[in-house]
């Protein structure tokens, strides 16, 4: 089974976002037979296995305090994820060693905790065995009115750079809605892509990420 690891400050959306995932991962499972039945009556297209499957979720939440754990079915495996209370940043890294990959979550539509957010991103890359680990920076809320722009963005993230210096690991950065699941399937996309590449080593799969050919989803327009 795979483990990640779900970061970020206070705010950005890491327990909305993980509701997505689970709401959307459950609803795609359930849709499966749907889809062949519909494939098997119609034209063979191929059908878009990783299109957004947007549901209604809970939006009202509580800073995490602690830890949590979510479980999600891939295509070969399940997957833990493990949110970690972004006022639990001294704890964090007692997680690096455990986890597989990772995800840092950013709110797009809090300039103000930018700067913060940023730091912590950085604090966590700086540590050897976190930039060597698939890693997904995640900005989220693209759905408020109050979203920065992408100048401010790069400003704050140095988003450019993060996508072609190759001693920051393997890294994509998404766009996405955790409230109205916009993009969260490039998400799944991403996931699916590790466990495909599961049986060919931890090694293989970093060496994988960093391939040009691999989609990089920065920027996403709405």
């Amino acid at each position: 089974m795979w483990t990640g690891l779900v970061l970020g400050l206070n705010g950005a959306g890491k327990t909305l976002l993980l509701r997505q995932l689970i709401a959307q991962n459950l609803k795609k499972q359930k849709t499966i037979m749907q889809r062949i039945i519909k494939f098997m009556m119609s034209s063979h297209d191929k059908e878009d296995e990783y299109k957004d499957f947007p549901c209604l979720i809970n939006s009202n939440t509580q800073p995490s305090i602690g830890v949590e754990h979510w479980s999600l079915k891939l295509k070969k495996n399940k997957c833990m994820l493990r949110e970690v209370g972004g006022q639990l940043v001294s704890m964090w890294p007692v997680y690096f060693e455990s986890c597989h990959f990772w995800f840092f979550l950013i709110d797009a539509s809090n300039p103000t905790q930018l700067a913060d957010a940023a730091v912590e991103f950085y604090s966590i890359l700086n540590v050897d065995e976190m930039r060597h680990k698939p890693k997904l920076l995640v900005i989220n809320h693209i759905d408020a009115s109050s979203l920065v722009n992408d100048e401010v963005l790069q400003t704050h993230l140095c988003l450019d750079r993060l996508v072609i210096d190759q001693d920051y690991g393997p890294i994509q950065i998404i766009k996405v809605s955790a409230l109205t699941g916009e993009n969260v399937g490039n998400i799944f996309k991403w996931l699916d892509h590790l466990d495909h590449n599961s049986s060919k080593g931890f090694c293989e799969i970093c060496r994988t990420l960093l391939r040009p050919n691999i989609i990089r989803v920065y920027p996403v327009t709405k």
